[in-house]
């Protein structure tokens, strides 16, 4: 079920979170310059604190939206 809902939402070049933050529910959401995503000060502490937090990084990271792939794969789901 969770799945065909982010089969449903178009799959745009916008990278990861662009497609995140166009998912149905998350309109309270916005996109924030990556920059800020990357620079150390604003992580602290969250390595500790999140599984597989590298992993998570680097599909936030993305310049790609996932596609059905992606969302069929649990190990993605997983970090999602």
């Amino acid at each position: 079920l969770v799945i065909r809902m982010f089969e449903s939402e178009s799959s745009s070049d916008g990278g990861w979170i662009s497609w995140f933050c166009d998912l149905e529910g998350h309109e309270f959401f916005c996109e924030i310059d990556l920059d800020y995503i990357k620079d150390s000060f604003n992580l602290y502490g969250l390595k500790e604190r999140i599984p597989k937090f590298n992993e998570a990084m680097k599909m936030i990271m993305s310049s790609e939206s996932p596609d059905s792939e992606d969302l069929n794969d649990q190990s993605f789901l997983e970090i999602y």
